[in-house]
Formats: C-alpha cells, sequence, structure tokens
C-alpha cells in the first residue's frame, strides 16, 4: 500500500455525468459522499460506473434483484454490479460502498473469497426496510455483516438496530452525520427574490408530498414544487403548487436562493430523507420548515425556532400554519436563516463528513478489514 491508499467508491448510480458537471463547477461534492474532499486527506479516491450498464447476462442479475428488492421498493443486491468490479476493488486497498444494494454484494464476494479488499459499509435505509431482519433474504443479508470492516449509518438511530436487529459488532458501527458541499451551495450571491414562492424540492421515497398537497389546498399561498412526476402519482396537487421537473445542481441552487424559504415534508422514519436537501437549504441561509422525523430530529443539533422549524410528521395544518407565519414575518425567516447557515457551517459541511470518514478508513486500513 502506497502513502496514498487507493480507495474504491462504489455507488448505486452512474456518476460520470454528475462528475463532468463537479470539474465544471456545477455540482457538489456531497453527490460523490466526499469522494473529492477525501482525496485532500491524504486518499487516491476513484470510482467506476461500470456494472450500470446491462449486458444480456447482465439482465439475468438484474431480473433477480429487482425479485429480491420488489421492483426497487426494497432494498436490493446489484450482483453485476459487484462482479464487473470484483478485479478493480482486489487492486484496491479499501473499498468505501455508498449504499445497501451495491454494499451487501460486495460483502458477498468477500466471504466467498472473491474480494479480498476490506469494505466500509455505509448503509441508507435498511433497518427500515427490514425493521426486525425478519425473512430469508433479511437473514441472509445479516450473515454478511461479519464481512464488513466498519458500518457507518447516519441516520442518528439507525446504530442500535444495526447491532440489535443485525447483529453488527458495536465495535465496528460508526454514526456519521452528513455534510454539505457548503462552498458549492454559497457560491451562489442572487439575493431573496420578492416574487418568488415558497419552494420544495426532493426525490425521495419518504418525502410527504400528499401531505404537501393538503396543506397548501386552500390556503392561498403559492408554492414550487422540484420533484419526478412519478413520485406524485395519484396525488391531486392543488392549483396553488406548480410542479417542476427534475434540474440541475446549479440550477437548483439558483431557486433556493431565490426562495424567501424552503419547506420538507418528510414521512417519519429512521434514517435520512431530505436530510442533504434539508442541510443544503440552510447552507444557503434560508429557514426551512421540516417534519421532526428520529432521522432529523437527533444527530444534527437543529433546534425547533433559532435554526430551523419543526412540525409534527403527517400534520397539514402545522405544516400550512408555519408556512403561513413565514410567509408573514420575512424578519423571522431572515433570522432563522442566518442561524441555519452558521450551525452547518459549524459542523455539517462535506470537509466534516470527510474528516470523520478519514478517521474511519484509516481504522480500517490498519486493522486490514473484517476479523
Amino acid at each position: 500500500m502506497s502513502d496514498r491508499p487507493r480507495v474504491l467508491f462504489v455507488f448505486n448510480r452512474p456518476r460520470a455525468e454528475r462528475e463532468a458537471a463537479y470539474r465544471a463547477g456545477d455540482a457538489p461534492d456531497d453527490a460523490f459522499y466526499g469522494l473529492h474532499a477525501l482525496r485532500e486527506r491524504g486518499f487516491d479516491t476513484f470510482y467506476s460506473d461500470a456494472g450500470h450498464e446491462f449486458t444480456r447476462l447482465g439482465r439475468v442479475y438484474k431480473f433477480i434483484d429487482d425479485t429480491i428488492s420488489r421492483q426497487g421498493s426494497r432494498t436490493g443486491f446489484h450482483w453485476w454490479q459487484a462482479k464487473q468490479l470484483a478485479d478493480v476493488a482486489n487492486e484496491a486497498d479499501l473499498i468505501f460502498a455508498t449504499a445497501d444494494s451495491s454494499a451487501l454484494p460486495f460483502l458477498w464476494l468477500r466471504r466467498r473469497g472473491i474480494v479480498r479488499t476490506p469494505i466500509v459499509y455505509a448503509t441508507i435505509g435498511l433497518v427500515h426496510t427490514y425493521p426486525w431482519a425478519l425473512g430469508r433474504v433479511a437473514r441472509f443479508y445479516r450473515g454478511l455483516m461479519p464481512q464488513a470492516s466498519r458500518v457507518v449509518h447516519f441516520g442518528h438511530g439507525e446504530g442500535a438496530r444495526l447491532i440489535g436487529d443485525f447483529g453488527v459488532d458495536p465495535a465496528r458501527v460508526r454514526h456519521v452525520p452528513f455534510g454539505v458541499d457548503a462552498d458549492f451551495y454559497r457560491s451562489e450571491n442572487s439575493p431573496t427574490n420578492p416574487a418568488a414562492a415558497p419552494l420544495a424540492f426532493g426525490m425521495d421515497e419518504r418525502r410527504d408530498w400528499k401531505l404537501l398537497a393538503q396543506a397548501m389546498n386552500g390556503c392561498g399561498m403559492n408554492l414550487d414544487l422540484v420533484t419526478h412526476p412519478r413520485f406524485v402519482e395519484g396525488i391531486a396537487l392543488p392549483e396553488e403548487i406548480r410542479r417542476i421537473d427534475p434540474v440541475s445542481f446549479r440550477a437548483l441552487r439558483s431557486r433556493i436562493a431565490a426562495a424567501p424559504f424552503l419547506v420538507f415534508p418528510v414521512k417519519e422514519n429512521p434514517y435520512t430523507g431530505a436530510t442533504i436537501s434539508l442541510l443544503s437549504a440552510m447552507a444557503m441561509g434560508k429557514a426551512a420548515i421540516v417534519s421532526r422525523t428520529s432521522a432529523i430530529a437527533q444527530g444534527y443539533g437543529l433546534v425547533d425556532g433559532d435554526n430551523v422549524i419543526f412540525v409534527a410528521p403527517g400534520d397539514p395544518t402545522a405544516m400550512r400554519d408555519a408556512a403561513a407565519d413565514l410567509l408573514a414575518d420575512s424578519d423571522k425567516a431572515r433570522r432563522i436563516g442566518d442561524a441555519a447557515a452558521t450551525h452547518v457551517l459549524s459542523g455539517y459541511t462535506i470537509a466534516h463528513m470527510a474528516d470523520a470518514l478519514a478517521e474511519i478508513f484509516r481504522e480500517s486500513l490498519a486493522e486490514g478489514g473484517a476479523r
């Protein structure tokens, strides 16, 4: 191993297009889990999009994956990606697998002796998908956990359930709060546009757009919603909500800058729904209304009425009232936004996240992987 350990980042979606945007200054490093920030901390980080394109044989693997994941509604098992990257993985000093569907097959390959490289496994929602590790697939996943050098979780409450439900060695569990690329978001200097509507955005299964529709219906306030049409299928959006197709990171940043405040309705969940979106808006000095889910309420130092506005999950009246209050009181929105930016810069940037991951990487490299 050289002075700069080679770390293979494994993503569950292609990153080449985002990489081009990053090079042009049009994408944040949090879109890569701090891959670029970790280079500045002494690691030779790299990734490959191999395994995202399916040949005839790959389609067989995809069929198995779709069957296991119930067409994507549960944690998957990207065999094809892991198979395609096995040789590359063995040339690396460490693997950082950034999602369950990509990490789990690497743990399986390591158990089989096909991959020998230590694996740092970042889980996002496994304990939500299998809350008590029930069923044949969940037991199979549980059996793979000893192959992970470290298991990283971003939701504050996930650690206890990883230990209790999935039998992960407590010494190998690490909580790392998400961090955002504050430099990217704060480089937008456009002021708030007095004519702009409040903004909601996200493409996460845990976003509660039905709740947002209920909250906005008949309230007399307009709101822009940036999301893919499939996330609002079957939801009757009221005339107050203008849905906008997904836009580039740069264009979204401009919309955040223009908005008087942000709204993030989230279904109750134990992991990280809306966390990155929330922190991104906060980094730009925007007040945000967000559902007080267990994942967001703990672990990020958020204080209701100080650096964020919390509302109860599933309560459209509380969300409507909070939005009306911020719209009527621009000074309050500005005060909360200023406190939000200070809070993110103090501990929730991509630099903070990279520092935490760097320590975990060094632990794993020193140990040499799972016992």
